[in-house]
């Protein structure tokens, strides 16, 4: 025995481990609920901030602050979610900028996936599908072929879907993105 370290025969050493404080243990709830506090506290200071931001806002900064506030209260609001989404979908096309109208499309989708509106949800999917070809943006066109081949399942559509995800996983392979390709076949194989 060599200073808090065993050795076996014909073994490396292995380093004990220290024991864990019992004072550090009962404090880790009390530290995770406090860093919880804080992020929840942070987000609504991040809300209010845009919420003042997009009182004055015009044009693409209307756009931007409204799709911002539209994933914000995604989860939380989902009505609030769409009402920003939507904002954010008449501001773009008012100032023309077809990024933005995407993002507003995709947004919409969003909020209605989560109200449980698919139909609604599948429309403004490809909506925003149809903008991120004519932008020619790769990465945005993947994320919503996939999300429309989940939308297609959910529908019972399971043909489309099938074929919304081959188109995805063909881009994502085309993109070298391992990480997206993999979540996307976990998708196509609940199908």
């Amino acid at each position: 025995r060599i200073s808090g370290v065993t050795l076996i025969p014909h073994m490396p050493a292995i380093p004990r481990l220290p024991t864990p404080n019992p004072l550090s243990m009962k404090c880790l709830p009390l530290f995770l609920l406090t860093l919880l506090c804080l992020c929840t506290s942070l987000k609504a200071a991040n809300i209010e901030s845009l919420r003042r931001v997009e009182k004055t806002a015009t044009g693409e900064i209307l756009a931007n602050v409204s799709g911002h506030l539209a994933k914000a209260y995604l989860r939380s609001n989902t009505d609030s979610s769409l009402y920003f989404a939507q904002q954010q979908l008449a501001a773009a096309t008012e100032a023309a900028i077809p990024r933005e109208q995407m993002l507003g499309y995709i947004h919409i989708g969003f909020a209605y996936k989560y109200l449980g509106d698919f139909p609604r949800s599948l429309e403004h999917n490809l909506k925003a599908l149809t903008l991120a070809r004519e932008l020619n943006d790769s990465t945005a066109q993947a994320d919503f072929l996939s999300s429309t081949a989940t939308l297609y399942r959910r529908l019972g559509d399971y043909e489309q879907s099938q074929s919304y995800f081959q188109q995805a996983l063909k881009l994502r392979e085309t993109l070298g993105d391992s990480v997206l390709l993999g979540s996307t076949l976990i998708n196509y194989g609940i199908l």
